[in-house]
């Protein structure tokens, strides 16, 4: 059994539920110049 295709859907939700309270907070648009400064790359969509 692998956990990280049961961990996937969880990921996913959670993570996409963070970004959009970070864009709202933050009031971030096409013109917001972001700087990312660690973390693993993560593709939500595979």
């Amino acid at each position: 059994m692998d956990i990280q295709k049961i961990y996937r859907p969880f990921l996913i939700y959670f993570r996409r539920q963070r970004l959009e309270f970070l864009y709202k907070l933050f009031s971030i648009n096409e013109s917001t110049n972001l700087l990312d400064v660690g973390g693993d790359f993560f593709l939500g969509a595979s």
